[in-house]
């Protein structure tokens, strides 16, 4: 729909998507902030390439939860004319856009850097440097400028689509409007066909390592392999989950344009699981280091020993009052007894007194006596 403030009428505030939308822009922001953090101390003591990777993937998610979800979040509750009318629309349009191609592009060169590093190791170290994938990364923003800014010249147009998103309008069929929304699904399925291919060729080349490797336990061992597979894993689940959140969205961009199998619910899901995408990729990111996974187990572990130690002392107090209370009978009964008693000590002492002489005259003759 197109954001026409003339005629404004009462925003109706929808719970469901405000909350959600709130806790994406709130737990995208501070997972990506986290890893932008670690690999910010990391990446001074080792500048190597994958981590330039992550960063950058980082960089553009935490953007994404900044100057996407949040400006969505905003207008979920206030509406588009109290968010800035088409203007702001524009600029939700461009950022959501951009963002989310650069994401797109820097998970491919992720892919395209294992299947380099794997099928040609040897020539790794010249084509893969810090400086050629600067380069690269930079191309990639440029391109997702150019992207993004295309409807804003007259190919397509920025619409809004499902009471807060603003992106390209998927049901416009003119001839510029078909030739981006084309555009789009043909970037997406190549990006997606790249994926699939460098995982296939990384699988199978780890494989093959693997059985080349006379003790795999032993090689299991060494740091810099272990790095290695921990990236690899980590490049190659990014991927899936890429693949499976973008899928449905350029799909049903293709429908909705060529007017086949349309329904507003599927659309609303597949949009949801395209901007999802952000929210998983930081996460990825420690779930596959052994480090950050050993420091958790280990927090885990004294929390649980905290809770431990706490389950005792309140065991060990309950303990000793109930033996506290079980006790205070048998005392009663033996103070009585103790009193009893008493009377025969008092008649007995003086004869005590006398065999004193008695009792201890043999130990005088035959000598002390040891225990």
């Amino acid at each position: 729909m197109n954001v026409n403030c003339t005629n404004e009428t009462e925003h109706v505030v929808h719970p469901g998507k405000a909350g959600s939308a709130i806790f994406l822009s709130s737990f995208t922001s501070l997972s990506n902030a986290a890893v932008i953090a670690i690999i910010g101390v990391r990446i001074g003591k080792n500048n190597n390439v994958p981590l330039i990777l992550v960063l950058a993937l980082a960089c553009t998610d935490i953007g994404t939860a900044l100057f996407d979800f949040i400006p969505a979040t905003i207008t979920y509750f206030v509406g588009f004319c109290k968010n800035g009318g088409q203007p702001m629309c524009f600029f939700h349009g461009f950022v959501h856009t951009f963002l989310l191609t650069t994401s797109h592009c820097i998970v491919v060169l992720m892919a395209l850097e294992r299947f380099v590093a794997l099928c040609y190791p040897f020539k790794y170290t010249k084509i893969v440097t810090n400086k050629n994938v600067s380069l690269v990364l930079l191309g990639c923003c440029v391109y997702a400028v150019i992207f993004a800014v295309l409807p804003l010249l007259g190919f397509n147009r920025v619409v809004a689509h499902f009471g807060a998103i603003c992106f390209y309008d998927w049901y416009d069929r003119s001839t510029l409007g078909s030739v981006y929304i084309y555009w789009y699904c043909v970037q997406g399925f190549l990006l997606i066909a790249t994926l699939v291919f460098c995982n296939m060729v990384v699988v199978r080349e780890l494989r093959k390592m693997q059985q080349r490797m006379p003790n795999a336990a032993g090689a299991a061992k060494d740091p810099a392999l272990t790095k290695h597979r921990e990236f690899t894993a980590y490049m190659v689940v990014a991927s899936v989950i890429f693949t499976v959140c973008m899928t449905p969205l350029t799909i049903r961009t293709l429908c909705n344009h060529l007017g086949v199998l349309q329904n507003p619910n599927m659309d609303y899901l597949s949009m949801r699981m395209h901007i999802t995408n952000s929210v998983i990729n930081p996460h990825l990111f420690w779930m596959f280091r052994a480090s950050a996974r050993q420091r958790i187990w280990e927090l885990i572990k004294r929390i649980a020993c905290c809770c431990r130690s706490g389950e005792a002392e309140n065991m060990r107090l309950f303990n000793l009052s109930s033996s506290a209370g079980t006790a205070s009978e048998p005392n009663k009964t033996n103070s009585a007894s103790a009193g009893t008693a008493s009377e025969p000590k008092k008649t007995t002492s003086a004869s005590v007194d006398a065999n004193k002489v008695q009792v201890y005259k043999p130990e005088s003759d035959g000598g002390p006596q040891t225990a």
